[in-house]
């Protein structure tokens, strides 16, 4: 786990380091809804063998 506060700053001792944009998408969410506490993002497997497919994630389920 890797965690940041609002201003992209590394709150949390880790090995890991996350990606700059994962962070700003959702630092964006972060900032336009203070009712929200705090935004994950995750890559199981499941994850990562929609996005290899040809056409991706669809958004079916929106």
């Amino acid at each position: 786990m890797v965690k940041y506060d609002i201003d992209g700053n590394q709150v949390m001792k880790s090995e890991y380091k996350a990606s700059p944009a994962a962070y700003n998408v959702h630092a964006a969410v972060l900032q336009a809804r203070p009712d929200i506490m705090a935004a994950v993002h995750t890559h199981s497997p499941a994850n990562l063998a929609v996005s290899a497919q040809k056409h991706g994630l669809l958004p079916l389920t929106q």
